[in-house]
């Protein structure tokens, strides 16, 4: 199989199996003809358990589009290894745990959507330094702190055109360079006690 290749999957339900990440181990060519499979799309299943480890030996994997599926647990460590990844959709699952700071690592990725899973802890400063991000939606999710003030800095400058971290737990104010977004992009987060800033005002 010659160039780029994708996978497509429908009407499926189960768990994703691990040997998927074979599917991209230049050492399993022979077995596995898909070893320069770069896109995979699945979403809209009934796909459920966890993401194998595996998937971190999709080296070439620059799209990963599960959102809308059944999915539960931690994202492996492995999924912020795969450096070529673009865009990455696992919104409408129910994984849990914290963003891991790896994904500073993604240094290409230009859409991530999280939201609406169980994702807790802090949202990471690491985000700040995706200088090609377009979209980045983490609502929905139970996510505490502050918006880093480095987060912010990608509206100055940058591709970023969407910002949602609404429904969550968040507090502070919110870094003044996203305010823009308010009138020439998307903006997304709840005015409330703790979170201010942009369009609500503060009282702290």
């Amino acid at each position: 199989m010659e160039g780029d290749s994708q996978l497509e999957l429908s009407m499926l339900g189960g768990n994703l199996p691990s040997e998927l990440g074979l599917l991209y181990n230049p050492s399993n060519f022979d077995e596995h003809p898909l070893t320069m499979l770069s896109f995979t799309t699945a979403p809209d299943n009934n796909l459920s358990g966890e993401l194998p480890p595996q998937i971190g030996l999709s080296r070439n994997l620059y799209g990963l589009l599960l959102h809308n599926n059944a999915f539960s647990g931690t994202l492996p460590e492995e999924t912020w290894d795969l450096r070529s990844m673009l865009y990455m959709a696992l919104s409408g699952n129910q994984f849990s745990g914290t963003i891991d700071t790896k994904i500073g690592q993604l240094s290409s990725m230009a859409m991530l959507s999280l939201q609406n899973n169980n994702f807790a802890g802090p949202l990471p400063s690491e985000p700040g330094h995706l200088t090609q991000m377009a979209r980045l939606n983490a609502a929905g999710n139970r996510l505490s702190g502050k918006i880093h003030v480095e987060i912010g800095g990608l509206a100055n400058g940058s591709s970023l055109v969407s910002f949602n971290v609404s429904n969550n737990l968040l507090s502070g104010r919110i870094p003044s360079d996203l305010c823009w977004l308010d009138a020439f992009g998307s903006l997304g987060f709840d005015c409330t006690s703790l979170l201010c800033g942009c369009s609500c005002s503060c009282n702290q």
